[in-house]
């Protein structure tokens, strides 16, 4: 009998195996290494765009809120000021995530330096940016409370006051330092004021500090830079800078609130739908009738040719007209003035700030002997409304940089 020894082999399948098992697990593990860097790279950016949202969030409020910071609370060069402005996260439900540090500093008269550092809560990012903004701020040199190029009648019961007075009412901390005052009326040399009615004579309704006559006759009257030129701003500036930009035509402008649209927004001025362009700020800071959300609302108004504006109209800010204006009675505004035409009063219209004409012709009408037209010239109701109008610009060259630290 024949015995056949069968060799003795190793198996190959399990080193096979635990090789693949080793190879798999590496595999594995790159890829969760990989998907997990990159969910942390994800992470990381997010965190990076959501702080720089933050700070370009800071430049853009403060950009939009500066006009009235800028002049009004006494900025001084060189000095910055921080404002911090807390972000919130209304999906996330978990109050603040992010917070921007605004510094604002003066560089000149007429150009401010805003950085914005923006920062998550969590601190996983911050980013930092930073604006050169320019304020082409008008510079209105009339040198009286009415100035006018051309003829002016006065009716009796009209009162021009060229002392420098604030609004009343007004908080006159905020206003400028009194700068002594203007001439109740400026005209060209030669021009002869008719007085159209007992109560005027000898310009018994005119007044002016002591150092200025109450009359002033000088060639600015007549010259159009004067009217139309201030300082590094033109009539075409401000007109292309308007606020609201209307027709000639008949208007009924005042101020309310959103109280009657949506009373939980009462604290706010209304200027959303129609409203707007018929809501130009409320001259009454205070006392009964006062629409207060409105008194921090100053636009540019611009008309493009004759405007009227019926009894009971009011408002703030700047107004230009291009062409003759008209008051019909009870209208109250406070801030420059400017036309390229007449004006044009009846009843008892009341202007704070200054008013300036090609030609004006106050209570011309003979029903108007009655009323009570007044102007009275106001530096701190002309500078309000023009540091509160003017927004600031960025320069054309290099105005936004980012900021690494």
């Amino acid at each position: 009998m024949r015995i056949t020894r069968r060799l003795k082999q190793d198996g190959f399948a399990l080193p096979v195996a635990l090789m693949a098992i080793v190879v798999i697990g590496a595999l594995i593990a790159g890829a969760f290494f990989a998907s997990t860097q990159e969910s942390r790279v994800g992470r990381n950016s997010l965190a990076e765009q959501r702080a720089f949202a933050a700070a370009e969030n800071g430049l853009a409020i403060v950009a939009d809120t500066l006009s009235t910071m800028y002049l009004t609370s006494g900025m001084v060069v060189g000095t910055p000021r921080t404002t911090v402005i807390p972000l919130t996260d209304a999906t996330g439900g978990t109050g603040h995530t992010a917070v921007d540090s605004v510094r604002v500093t003066k560089l000149s008269s007429d150009l401010v330096l805003v950085t914005s550092l923006g920062a998550l809560n969590s601190g996983a990012a911050k980013r930092h940016t930073s604006m050169v903004l320019r304020f082409a701020l008008p510079s209105f040199t009339m040198p009286g409370a009415l100035t006018v190029s051309g003829g002016l009648t006065i009716g009796g019961a009209s009162q021009i006051s060229g002392f420098d007075v604030p609004p009343p009412g007004w908080d006159a901390t905020l206003c400028p330092p009194n700068d002594g005052g203007k001439a109740g009326i400026a005209t060209e040399p030669g021009v002869t004021i008719r007085i159209n009615g007992a109560g005027c004579e000898g310009l018994a309704c005119v007044s002016a500090p002591p150092s200025v006559p109450k009359q002033l006759e000088t060639a600015a009257a007549g010259d159009t830079a004067t009217f139309f030129v201030y300082g590094n701003t033109t009539w075409n500036d401000l007109v292309r800078s308007a606020t609201i930009s209307l027709v000639a035509g008949t208007y009924h402008p005042f101020p309310d609130s959103l109280a009657a649209v949506a009373p939980s927004a009462a604290g706010r001025c209304n200027t959303i739908g129609l409203r707007g362009p018929m809501n130009w700020g409320e001259p009454i800071h205070s006392g009964a009738g006062s629409v207060r959300p409105c008194t921090s609302r100053y636009p540019i108004v611009y008309f493009d040719g004759n405007a009227r504006l019926n009894a009971g109209s009011r408002g703030q800010g700047i107004l230009l007209v291009n062409g003759d204006l008209t008051l019909s009675g009870g209208f109250e505004w406070a801030g420059p003035i400017i036309l390229r035409g007449d004006l044009k009063t009846t009843g008892s219209n009341i202007i704070r700030g200054s008013v300036s004409a090609a030609n004006v012709d106050l209570d011309r009408e003979t029903s108007v002997a009655s009323g009570n037209p007044t102007i009275n010239y106001s530096n701190c109701a002309i500078q309000t409304a023009i540091s509160s109008a003017i927004k600031p610009t960025p320069l054309i060259n290099r105005s936004w940089v980012e900021m690494f630290q």
